[in-house]
């Protein structure tokens, strides 16, 4: 099975049900396979192809290009149109993609890409009307634009036939079950993005993980809010179209105050970061009872407040409230915490909800810096081994080795496992609990510290759910103390950092707070921590 067959079992199912609901505007089953059948049928005849392009945000446009893509028996690179040309055209090259599909969004953006790809592209304009494309083709020859019209139509009593999709890379073994369904990249940590590999084995093991959690039917229908270039929409997509389920996209404009949206339209299943919960919540959003509609609640990319958790369960009593967890390479997520509003409480550490527990098919260990197994109840990195790890990084062994890793005290094929970089630890009713990043513990005047447990403290007292520590100044890779930034909290400074005096040593307690009205998010929705160093820095350096 691939992706594909997921979204083609329910398209013969169902063909009449609403498949896709962009803006009020409805694709069933039918029309929305017919319309990825056209891409498909394009993308097939561009032989020797094994990943293209899809350049686009939340339109029907953009999903067309994905499924059409799958379709075609390609993997898709997702590209995002708020990234600067100059990221964009780095994925292009760094993937090898010369094709790419191109929604309305995609179009506005497509002067800064074109300006840095450095090489001719075939760009399919899916939202383009034949006398934009003519345009295209004029004041940019070296390149070819077509347009849908140009598109040529499937057979209607037979699929495109599915060209063998086997990406075999002399860094990674890729065999026939391994083929790449999407290659998504993050951000790395020398400055370039980098590419993580994932397998149609990975997401439709993923996609069992989720069908035995849930019992999703083509009753339900699911929101929209990630970005296609953050992992967490195959989910969005993949569960919802694998049930026979109603997909509604968010519109941009409700993103961070969707109530109204998920009430409008009856939505039966949420999936979002927490910050955007947080931001409900800080608006008086989440009042007993307002989503009544839900069934169930998903969160995931970021630490999960109990205190907004408290608030969402009362906001949708008839859901439970999942926190998922896990990183890209891990495909989407691999462990999860159902809340229960009796007992969760008492596990929740610094405030925050645990993770919970790994995925039946998948297994988990925390070992430390030399990949040893700690002791019960000591923090240390999270690893995980099984049918979602990732088959690596593209064309970068290096990296691919450093972590994904062999346990030195493990024999057997089956010892690879992702090493996370998060360090985690296991409560009192065994499940795990966040602590924080490796590379997030930091030294303040000598002292190892968990910016975590300051973060803490900070939202106990400023009685808000956004609070980030930031070490400041920090000199030759070491911090001589930290900064707090606070949005939503009312209360005086002066109390806030009395409360953080009571709990922690005096080399963990800000030495000032910044206070904001929203917190900067990145592309995927999460706090930018980084954005947050730069702030802290431009407003340090302004007030010397």
């Amino acid at each position: 099975m691939t992706l594909v067959d997921v979204f083609r079992s329910s398209a013969a199912r169902y063909p009449d049900l609403p498949a896709l609901v962009v803006d009020g505007e409805i694709q069933t089953y039918a029309e929305l396979q017919r319309a990825s059948l056209r891409v498909a049928a394009q993308l097939s005849g561009e032989a020797g192809v094994r990943l293209h392009g899809v350049l686009g945000a939340a339109s029907a446009a953009a999903f067309q290009g994905i499924l059409g893509t799958l379709m075609s028996g390609a993997g898709y690179v997702p590209l995002n149109p708020a990234f600067p040309g100059s990221r964009s055209a780095y994925m292009l090259q760094a993937s090898g993609v010369s094709v790419l599909t191109v929604d309305r969004f995609g179009v506005e953006k497509l002067d800064g890409l074109l300006a840095e790809a450095g090489r001719s592209l075939t760009l399919i304009l899916l939202d383009a009307m034949d006398e934009e494309v003519r345009q295209w083709r004029a004041s940019h020859p070296e390149h070819r634009f077509l347009g849908m019209q140009d598109l040529p139509d499937p057979p209607d009593n037979d699929p495109v036939d599915r060209m063998p999709a086997t990406l075999h890379d002399s860094r990674v073994t890729v065999d026939g079950s391994d083929d790449i369904a999407y290659l998504m990249f993050t951000s790395g940590s020398t400055g370039k993005p980098k590419g993580v590999m994932i397998s149609h084995r990975n997401i439709l093991s993923y996609l069992d993980a989720m069908g035995a959690l849930y019992d999703f039917g083509p009753d339900d229908r699911f929101s929209q809010m990630f970005d296609l270039t953050f992992d967490l929409s195959l989910f969005d997509m993949f569960v919802c179209w694998g049930a026979g389920a109603a997909l509604y996209v968010v519109p941009q404009k409700d993103r961070m105050a969707p109530a109204s949206f998920v009430r409008r339209n009856e939505l039966t299943v949420w999936f979002s970061v927490p910050a955007v919960a947080g931001f409900m919540n800080q608006l008086k959003m989440l009042k007993p009872g307002n989503f009544p509609s839900l069934r169930v609640s998903a969160f995931c990319g970021e630490p999960l407040p109990a205190t907004v958790t408290e608030s969402w369960q009362a906001a949708a009593p008839n859901s439970v409230v999942d926190n998922l967890y896990g990183p890209t390479e891990l495909t989407v997520a691999c462990t999860v915490y159902r809340w229960d509003p009796e007992t969760s409480t008492q596990y929740c550490e610094n405030g925050v909800v645990p993770i919970g527990r790994p995925y039946s098919q998948l297994e988990a260990v925390l070992v430390d810096a030399r990949l040893q197994r700690i002791a019960p109840g000591e923090a240390g990195e999270l690893c995980v081994r099984g049918p979602q790890t990732s088959l690596g990084y593209w064309q970068n062994e290096s990296l691919t080795n450093e972590r994904f890793v062999r346990m030195p005290w493990m024999e057997g094929e089956d010892n690879r496992w992702y090493r996370t970089g998060d360090l985690v630890r296991t409560n009192g009713n065994g499940d795990f609990i966040f602590v924080g990043r490796v590379d997030n513990q930091v030294k303040i005047l000598g002292y190892r510290v968990e910016l975590g447990e300051i973060e803490a403290r900070l939202r106990e007292h400023g009685r808000t759910d956004f609070a980030i520590a930031v070490p400041w100044p920090v000199k030759n890779g070491s911090a001589s103390g930290v900064v707090a930034c606070l949005a939503g909290s009312e209360v005086p400074d002066d109390q806030v950092l009395l409360g953080c005096r009571r709990d922690l040593p005096d080399y963990m307690v800000p030495s000032r707070i910044f206070h904001f009205e929203r917190m900067p998010l990145n592309a995927n929705g999460k706090i930018d921590r980084n954005k947050l160093r730069e702030l802290v820095e431009e407003m340090t350096g302004a007030a010397r």
